[in-house]
């Protein structure tokens, strides 16, 4: 559990340094059991920060935080990918979840969690 937490956040962090984020604050640092059913549990952790060096356009930066992101680890796209705003992205390997948002001009959104896993 412990490692999948600490690899969540080194890839928000890292992710967040590529794009040159500035403004960025923490939301949720984690570090706390979420349940999730039948004795297991998730951590999460979540950022949000502005976005300096592009257009500010929401689809722009969402296009960036996915080459951001792939730049680190590879993570595979899950569900809905025409939303132009936001993409979920997971990692069987790392067992992370991570999802990307721009709600809105200069806007960086980025949750993610771990797998439910037993502790």
């Amino acid at each position: 559990m412990a490692q999948a937490e600490d690899t969540l956040k080194t890839h928000i962090t890292q992710m967040l340094e590529t794009l040159h984020a500035s403004d960025i604050k923490i939301t949720d640092p984690g570090g706390e059991d979420v349940a999730c059913g039948e004795g297991r549990v998730k951590r999460t952790y979540r950022a949000t920060a502005v976005e300096e060096l592009g257009s500010g356009e929401p689809d722009i930066i969402l296009l960036a935080m996915i080459g951001a992101l792939d730049r680190i680890a590879e993570y595979d796209a899950v569900g809905n990918t025409t939303d132009k705003s936001k993409r979920e992205m997971k990692n069987d390997d790392h067992h992370t979840r991570i999802t990307l948002e721009s709600p809105g001009e200069r806007q960086i959104v980025i949750a993610g969690e771990t797998y439910c896993l037993t502790p």
